[in-house]
């Protein structure tokens, strides 16, 4: 990582917002590990949140907003208020929201279109509806033309979208590579940990692991990987034990499980720091989200060998069809054509092939770096405020 621009003058104050933080978010992760490369470039950083949930960084001067309200528009339309006095009174140099939001300065764009991802997913009258009418507002005013602020994109796609819808300026999108933090990549220590994963969970080593990996279960497609693997012939079925790691609401997950005859198969673990762990011991990543911005998952279980069995709606299924790494769920969604790719993959000698060609990818292409990329634009950014002050 580079010195901050010696034009800029120290220390620089930032501003971070967030509905909500919690522990296992692909977000909040991200979130996290830039606010703590902020700090270590030596910027102020003031964080400005409805909740947080988990441990706290020392240095980071969290500012909890209570609002009152029961509907979340409720709360968010009184939160982005108070917000927004706060900030006019803050004196900050730049504001960077990790939530869709007005009066930013820069926003890292977690989420995928608002309007498109309504228009696959909800039915017809969805847009006459409150919680709608308050979104699109919201999103309109980010990334609507009359604005200024920049984005930090996460995937091609997710900027075409927000053009074709917002006619967005392009010169206002930064796209963004992925974001595999190193421990996640295979090395010689793989085979060791796909013991110890075995072990810990009694699982043989001719059985077949099956994950599942998010936050949100039913948006992550979760319930799809379920009947897919109870579609599975009984001899192969019966050699698989299907893992959800994540933050989500396990009850219905746990009913489908029990009304396809497969709540013995299913292993829920509610979050976890040991992710690598999952990923070694496991044989297939499945990952049928039906709305996913990037899925940093994909391209994590490419970086450690995992082949991949995704959705065409995620993001990042293009580095999964690059790579070779497996095989991609067409959209429009059929539950019968996923049953018939799971099947095919469990029962092909491809594995290895899938697992070698992600491993190659992995070792060429840029699935590293992207804190330092947004650091290198907050930088930026910072200079050009500190030249027009």
């Amino acid at each position: 990582m580079s010195a901050v621009p010696d034009q800029v003058r120290q220390p620089l104050r930032l501003a971070m917002v967030l509905f909500r933080y919690f522990p296992w978010g692909g977000m909040q992760a991200n979130f996290l590990r830039i606010a703590k490369a902020c700090l270590a470039r030596g910027y102020e950083v003031d964080v400005y949140t409805l909740d947080w949930q988990g441990d706290q960084t020392d240095d980071l001067k969290l500012k909890i907003v209570k609002v009152p309200g029961r509907q979340n528009i409720t709360r968010y339309a009184l939160f982005f208020k108070r917000v927004q006095e706060a900030l006019s009174e803050g004196g900050y140099d730049l504001v960077m929201g990790f939530n869709r939001m007005p009066g930013l300065d820069l926003y890292y764009a977690a989420d995928p279109c608002f309007i498109e991802r309504i228009r696959k997913t909800r039915p017809w009258y969805y847009p006459f509806t409150a919680r709608y009418r308050h979104f699109q507002a919201v999103e309109k005013n980010l990334f609507g033309p009359q604005s200024d602020t920049q984005i930090l994109a996460l995937s091609e796609r997710q900027i075409k979208e927000y053009r074709q819808n917002y006619a967005t300026p392009r010169a206002r999108f930064n796209l963004m590579p992925p974001a595999v933090q190193a421990h996640y990549r295979r090395d010689e220590n793989a085979p060791q940990l796909r013991r110890v994963f075995r072990k810990q969970y009694g699982i043989a080593e001719q059985a077949w692991v099956i994950l599942m990996i998010g936050s949100g279960f039913e948006r992550k497609g979760m319930d799809r990987g379920l009947k897919a693997v109870a579609a599975l012939p009984p001899g192969l079925r019966e050699r698989c034990q299907l893992f959800v790691v994540g933050k989500g609401r396990e009850k219905p997950l746990r009913k489908l499980a029990r009304r396809l005859a497969i709540d013995a198969r299913l292993t829920i673990v509610p979050g976890t720091d040991e992710v690598p762990l999952y990923l070694q011991g496991a044989d297939l990543l499945v990952h049928a989200a039906r709305s996913e911005n990037t899925g940093n998952v994909l391209v994590e279980a490419i970086a450690a060998g995992l082949p991949v069995l995704c959705s065409a709606s995620c993001g990042y299924a293009e580095h999964v069809q690059r790579a070779q790494a497996g095989n991609v769920i067409k959209e429009p969604f059929v539950q019968a054509a996923m049953n018939q790719q799971l099947e095919a993959m469990l029962e092909t000698k491809s594995l290895l092939s899938w697992q070698n060609k992600g491993l190659e990818y992995a070792a060429h292409e840029d699935l590293y770096s992207r804190t330092e990329r947004v650091i290198e634009i907050i930088d930026m950014l910072a200079l050009s405020v500190q030249k027009n002050a």
